[in-house]
């Protein structure tokens, strides 16, 4: 996909290499500044630096995982790109076969503002390295770094959290006088959640390293011995074995995480998050008595809460949802798998035991539809609390449309007794009329509902959503409906995972 990229430019700095190590690592300078670009800068000799770089902006991506944009004189670094399983999964989405890297990277990043900033000096479009090839090459301020990139992200990632929470404090407690951040251990606790954000990014970091790292080349030491200066302008190069260097002593292999424990990790840290909140809201209400009673103090502990979770868990998102470590990318691939076959098999709701009419059958089908395009939407969002949302107001959806089905059933069957006291239609016709009037349905046609919705929709990465939900959903904000609602979806993607096609009376083929 990188490969497709039509341009690879060399991002170099105009002051030499001023690293804490000896010796620079060049293999992870080249990994961070290797540019491949969108499209070429233009190819017209006449036209200046600084015309090429106003007149388009260029999506770019480095070996390293930085992506952003070469614009206005400046190369901008907005963020990291996903793992590069989520980016194949995303061009394999797309119907069009030239699709590349750069047509499935998160618009919301880049239009996000700078994580970094380099100010282009000049641009060289043809500098001829000693091997007779060809590089274009952008002189900026400074070089590319990723630990910065990663650095910065946490920066600002810790500005939204304490202006969102002090901004909704006020919104909801207007007469408070203090901002809730200045509270010490609400602030302790901010920190363990940007230190937990922080771990993960490095974690990722290391991986990314291993998977990228450059060995023995020739193009670097071309590189080198084209532009010394990268190297500090030595004159002479190290006797230090290549395989001695910080990029080649990398290990080979990155040590497996555990995903419970990054969960309960999570979870500890927004638990007392919320308990401190709470404690605090609790003493204010005692001296000020302005927090109001229990309910209420608990509708602001929860709003600051999630407003908490929502930006910590989207700025990671990339790396917490369906990580490589774990299997929810294998469970997707075999329940999407599962699902096909049960659509293959042409399953109905009557297999799921459900006793649908003529006159019930087509609106049971656009129920499931409306539930199946909610369900689907949960890939469209981030925060574990958006995505239980989809899931409730599934729910929701087909408990109220199930009333308006039931209440249109009770006035059929209520008619249909009119007619029978009254002696209106002969015997047989009203036995047959009585033949198509629909049962009622009651709480458990909720579950069968669910599953029918689910194999009609298939919704992409299903169980890694309801995984994600589990995982990252702060548990100490579950109601008894949130966790409901979650436990039919379990028992949905459960059925269908285990379900032998033939105990439903489908055909085994």
């Amino acid at each position: 996909m990188i490969a497709d990229s039509p341009t690879g430019v060399l991002v170099l700095s105009q002051s030499p290499y001023r690293g804490s190590s000896a010796e620079p690592d060049l293999g992870a300078i080249l990994n961070d500044n290797v540019l491949f670009t969108e499209f070429a800068f233009s190819s017209d000799p006449n036209s200046s630096a600084e015309d090429d770089t106003l007149s388009n902006s260029r999506k770019f991506t480095t070996a390293s995982g930085i992506c952003g944009v070469v614009d206005r004189g400046s190369v901008c670094a907005l963020g990291m790109l996903p793992p590069m399983e989520d980016i194949m999964q995303a061009i394999s989405d797309t119907d069009s076969p030239r699709t590349t890297i750069f047509d499935v990277l998160d618009t919301e990043l880049l239009a996000g503002p700078p994580l970094l900033r380099l100010r282009i000096a000049a641009i060289h479009k043809s500098c001829q390295l000693p091997d007779g090839r060809h590089v274009q090459v952008i002189v900026a301020s400074a070089p590319l770094e990723r630990t910065l990139v990663v650095d910065s992200a946490l920066t600002t990632l810790s500005a939204r959290i304490y202006e969102s929470l002090d901004h909704i404090y006020k919104a909801l407690l207007p007469q408070a006088t203090e901002q809730i951040t200045s509270n010490d251990h609400i602030r302790v606790d901010i920190e363990c959640i940007i230190q937990y954000a922080h771990a993960i990014e490095l974690r990722a970091h290391a991986r990314t390293a291993a998977l990228s790292k450059v060995k023995d080349v020739p193009a670097s030491g071309a590189v080198q011995r084209s532009f010394p200066w990268i190297a500090g302008q030595r004159s002479s190069r190290s006797a230090t074995p290549r395989s001695a260097t910080p990029t080649s002593a990398a290990s080979d292999s990155v040590p497996v995480p555990s995903i419970d424990i990054d969960t309960e990790s999570w979870q500890a840290h927004m638990l007392q998050l919320q308990d401190h909140i709470s404690a605090y809201l609790s003493n204010l209400e005692r001296e000020t008595s302005m927090c109001g009673d229990f309910e209420s103090r608990k509708k602001i502990c929860t709003a600051l809460v999630e407003s908490v979770e929502k930006l910590a868990t989207d700025s990671i998102y990339a790396n917490i949802f369906s990580p490589w470590f774990s299997d929810d990318r294998m469970c997707d691939e075999q329940f999407a798998s599962k699902v096909a076959a049960l659509n293959v098999a042409n399953i109905t709701l009557e297999h799921l035991g459900l006793v649908t009419t003529k006159e019930t059958v087509s609106e049971l089908q656009r129920i499931c539809a409306e539930t199946g395009r909610m369900l689907e939407s949960m890939n469209g969002v981030k925060s574990p609390a958006e995505k239980l949302k989809l899931v409730v107001d599934a729910h929701k959806s087909v408990v109220e449309r199930m009333d308006r089905l039931n209440e249109r059933t009770r006035l059929v069957k209520s008619r249909h007794q009119k007619l029978e006291t009254s002696g209106g239609p002969s015997d047989g016709a009203s036995t047959a009329g009585s033949e198509d009037i629909p049962e009622l349905l009651s709480a458990d046609s909720i579950l069968p509902l669910l599953i029918y919705s689910v194999v009609r929709a298939n919704p992409p990465r299903f169980i890694s959503n309801l995984r994600y939900i589990q995982r990252y959903r702060t548990r100490s904000l579950l109601t008894s409906q949130y966790e409901y609602c979650m436990t039919n979806a379990q028992a949905a993607s459960s059925f269908v995972t285990s379900v032998d096609a033939r105990k439903l009376g489908l055909s085994a083929e």
